[in-house]
């Protein structure tokens, strides 16, 4: 019970940490742009974040090319935005974990460096990286 309790305190302080610097960054509205609602393709942009334990990133987009399933409605809303996108979960061992291929990813980029996610919309507003790029 100790361990829970403990782990649920940590995430909290973590998800204030990260708002924290978010605001510190300049405005952010952490929920994604109407129209990008059912979005799935590529990003393309530029880092401006890392976030804390390598959980995703914000970037700001430049351009938006939208697969042919994608159902949102305006996905270029996105462009001149600071979007996050944030890596997938996945299940090792019974336990749910951050994919590592993503993580390590994430870990490798830099403010400022140029990215081309391709990411989905998961249904509750947030970007989820579907594939490392190349």
């Amino acid at each position: 019970m100790r361990t829970s309790w403990t782990s649920r305190c940590g995430a909290v302080v973590v998800a204030m940490a990260a708002c924290l610097i978010q605001a510190a960054s300049g405005p952010v509205d952490g929920t994604l742009p109407k129209g990008m609602e059912g979005f799935r393709g590529t990003l393309t942009g530029t880092v401006t974040m890392v976030f804390t334990y390598n959980q995703g990133i914000q970037m700001e987009v430049t351009k938006v090319d939208s697969d042919a399933d994608s159902k949102a409605s305006n996905p270029n809303v996105a462009v001149g935005k600071k979007i996050c996108v944030d890596i997938k979960y996945t299940t090792k061992d019974g336990k749910t974990v951050l994919d590592p291929t993503q993580r390590d990813w994430v870990k490798g980029l830099k403010e400022g460096q140029t990215v081309k996610p391709h990411v989905a919309e998961n249904g509750k507003g947030d970007l989820v990286l579907q594939e490392v790029p190349k």
